[in-house]
């Protein structure tokens, strides 16, 4: 008696461990509620859909049964039954850590047992007669099969229901530089509370934003952003920068802008509240619930460069840059030195077309203003079609006076090495394939006339069908080269060749593989983002290192301009950059191999007799000669 008694005690604290951590069988189908005895299923089938009801009732000699037909049994036990076992426990499981909780690590390492005592007190098993499955529930054991991956003593403490104490005693041990590990085992042995290492990690953070604010009473003001969006928009907000989320209205200081997309106003709004539900249903979150959808920034000495300088505007998107796997999009300027800078950030939320037109015809404008954006003269891209296809839209209303470019970099580097690859290991396949990659840039920075260009494409495509070519790489790679030519280059002749963008104030830039190295750094550097950041730290250290190479750069470029030429052969040399003065002395020099013809009153030729440097390889020579008008009205 007393050893049924002790059963008993010992099924009942497992189901009341069970309840505590909340964890749920849901069954999908109807089940049967029997005595052990019972050899044959009941007519009728009772619907059960809460395994504690049935599970605690066990003791008493009940077990649950399952429908022969749709698990079906053969003689011989569990040994000969496994595939229907494993059919039903991939089915009935569902725990906390959703549908396939079962398949996850039983235990972690923070909360280990380190007695057998300590270890779960319930097992669900599944057993099999000679008739159909049914589900026991058994004495535990230190295997942990099928229940919740903890025992109740060693589950985590909310943060909400932590003491102001402990919370005070964590911010204090952040500002001593202790780690969430150390903090972790002294508030236990401090006040009793098991926290999780993430826990620590994340209530410390909050410490750490006092560095950051102006006084302590923000950080009170922010204490309750528990999410990483807030942190960062908290965070943002007090840098003074731009932040595009809402409505498109003032908050807190002049710097923080929001903006909401309303739909009457929108033609893609329908996209946005699309997205924003589908987040909503994947986090179980209730549908008046705000979501992040994509987050845009510029620092304020971002946004004077680019109204400085916004001729020529280069556009590329990165990744592993933060946990939740968000495309980090990127634009860029050159500065009067010739060096990047970013100026505008994006956490996208993928790269579909309706983000990029969201970007392009509201974000970007509404940050660095319509009038800067309509001084943009050349946008270079990577290529990605959506992203073309809605900056083509955009062109046609807010960047009125621009025009796009697809990236050369990406057209021949990486779509040679996606589709042709190594021609093989001698000198002189490697010369070729140098010369034809060498031949295609020819096309973007040198060639000026269309009937150069081609002339030139059909010379480059005799040139890889020639013999001595074939020879040394084969037929094979000779015609693959061919079809990389005519399916992926040439398709996208008017968006590279220089012939094209005769008119384009784009200072010769023909990839934005400077942009390309800038992300890289990002990702590199000594003081780099990692791929499992949280959005807001990612944010904090991009932000510094704007912060860092912009005063870097400044001071640079204050160093090259007060630095006096020892010889000059122009009288700008001590009122420009020493780049600025350099161009300026090319063109002198250029402008000795132009020769002008009078052929009449108002029109003069412009013929050009200086040298060739036909990096290309056989390339026709031609000579270039222009008609220029003159206007009676001007010199």
């Amino acid at each position: 008696m007393d050893n049924t008694s002790h059963v008993v005690d010992e099924i009942d604290h497992a189901v009341s461990e069970l309840k505590v951590q909340k964890w749920t069988a849901m069954l999908p189908f109807n089940g049967c509620l029997c005595l052990s005895t019972d050899d044959v299923v009941m007519a009728s089938f009772q619907d059960c859909h809460d395994l504690f009801s049935l599970t605690s009732t066990l003791h008493k000699g009940f077990i649950l049964r399952f429908d022969p037909q749709m698990f079906p049994v053969v003689p011989g036990g569990v040994a000969k039954n496994k595939d229907s076992i494993k059919k039903l426990f991939d089915v009935l499981i569902k725990n906390s850590r959703g549908p396939k909780g079962q398949s996850l690590p039983k235990r972690t390492s923070t909360s280990k047992a380190t007695t057998v005592e300590d270890t779960c007190k319930v097992k669900l098993a599944f057993d099999a007669d000679s008739v159909l499955l049914f589900l026991v529930c058994r004495i535990g054991e230190s295997q942990h099969e099928g229940h919740c991956p903890r025992n109740a003593v060693d589950m985590a403490t909310r943060k909400r229901i932590v003491p102001a104490a402990a919370t005070d005693f964590q911010q204090m041990s952040a500002n001593h530089n202790i780690g969430p590990g150390k903090t972790d085992a002294m508030v236990e042995e401090e006040f009793g509370l098991h926290l999780s290492r993430l826990q620590v990690a994340q209530m410390q953070q909050m410490a750490k934003l006092a560095d950051d604010l102006t006084s302590t009473d923000e950080l009170e003001e922010y204490k309750h952003l528990d999410s990483d969006t807030d942190l960062v928009l908290a965070y943002l907000e007090k840098k003074g920068q731009l932040i595009w989320t809402e409505r498109m209205e003032y908050i807190g200081n002049q710097g923080c802008v929001q903006c909401e997309v309303l739909p009457e106003e929108e033609v893609f709004a329908g996209d946005l509240y699309k997205y924003a539900s589908e987040r909503r249903r994947a986090v179980l979150a209730r549908d008046e619930q705000q979501v992040l959808i994509s987050l845009v920034w510029a620092m304020p000495v971002g946004r004077r460069c680019i109204q400085a300088f916004p001729e020529l505007l280069f556009s590329d998107a990165t990744h592993k840059t933060n946990q939740e796997n968000r495309p980090l999009i990127t634009f860029g300027v050159k500065d009067a030195e010739g060096r990047v800078q970013v100026v505008i950030r994006a956490w996208a939320p993928n790269e579909r077309a309706w983000m990029f037109r969201w970007l392009f015809q509201t974000a970007v404008p509404a940050i660095i203003g319509k009038t800067t954006c309509e001084r943009i003269r050349l946008v270079i891209t990577d290529g990605d079609s959506q992203e073309l296809t809605q900056l083509d839209d955009a062109i046609s209303s807010v960047f009125t006076k621009c025009v796009c470019r697809r990236c050369g970099w990406h057209i021949i580097h990486q779509g040679w090495k996606r589709h042709v690859g190594s021609l093989g290991r001698s000198q002189e396949a490697k010369e070729i394939s140098q010369r034809i990659r060498s031949w295609v840039y020819f096309f973007m920075k040198s060639i000026e006339t269309l009937d150069e260009y081609q002339a030139s494409k059909a010379l480059l495509l005799s040139y890889v069908n020639s013999d001595e070519v074939v020879k040394v790489i084969g037929s094979d790679n000779a015609n693959n080269i061919v079809t990389f030519l005519r399916s992926h280059v040439f398709v996208h002749e008017q968006h590279f060749a220089r012939c094209f963008y005769l008119d384009v104030r784009g200072f010769d830039a023909v990839s934005n593989t400077c942009l390309e190295g800038t992300n890289y750094g990002v990702k590199y550097c000594e003081n780099r983002v990692l791929p499992n950041m949280s959005q807001a730290k990612a944010t904090k250290v991009m932000v510094n290192q704007d912060e860092d190479k912009f005063t870097q750069n400044q001071k640079k470029a204050s160093d090259a301009f007060h630095k006096k030429p020892l010889q000059a052969r122009t009288n700008t040399s001590e009122h420009v950059f020493p780049t600025a003065e350099s161009m300026l002395q090319q063109a002198m020099v250029a402008s000795e191999s132009y020769i002008l013809y009078r052929y009449g009153d108002l029109k003069l030729w412009v013929l050009y007799s200086g040298p060739r440097n036909m990096q290309g390889g056989l390339l026709p020579v031609f000579q270039r000669v222009r008609t220029v008008s003159i206007d009676k009205n001007t010199i």
